[in-house]
Order: structure tokens, then sequence, then C-alpha cells
């Protein structure tokens, strides 16, 4: 996710002010991990437990392969996905 949010302040800092970013978050997840983050990003939304709704209203996504590309799919939302790979 760090990576995630670097490249979202990198937009911001090349074209400021012309994008909403919001992460969308599974209800469970730690959001003082997330806080910690973000930090290069303070104009970020978190949207917590409702992840299907802030991707129906997204513009475009990116999101990690998996279930939510198929969500996205459905919704009719371009996307890029990613996936990361450990050593």
């Amino acid at each position: 996710m760090p990576t995630l949010v670097e490249s979202c302040a990198e937009l911001e800092r090349q074209h400021p002010g012309q994008y909403n970013f919001v992460l969308a978050l599974a209800a469970e997840t730690n959001l003082g991990e997330v806080r910690a983050m973000m930090h290069p990003l303070p104009s970020l939304t978190v949207v917590r437990g409702d992840t299907y709704s802030a991707l129906a209203a997204a513009d475009a996504a990116i999101i990690c392969s998996g279930t939510a590309t198929v969500e996205a799919a459905l919704l009719d939302v371009p996307m890029v996905s990613y996936t990361k790979f450990r050593n």
C-alpha cells in the first residue's frame, strides 16, 4: 500500500487539485497502520466497510488483483490491476 499512496502523492504533485483519492478498506482493517502510510497524501479520503459503494462512485480505480477486479468490471469502472510479488 505505501507504493500506491506514494503514486497518488506524485499524481497530486504533478496535477494539483485534479484528483480526489479514496482508499476503500475492509471493515476489519487496522486504521492505525493505514494512517501511518497516508502521511504523503493528507487529502486522501478513507472509506472503511463500504468498499462496493466507493468503487461504484469511482471514475477509475487502482486495484490489487482479486475479487475487487471482478467487482470493478461488473460496475464498468476502468481500472489498473496490480499484484505485488514477494522475494
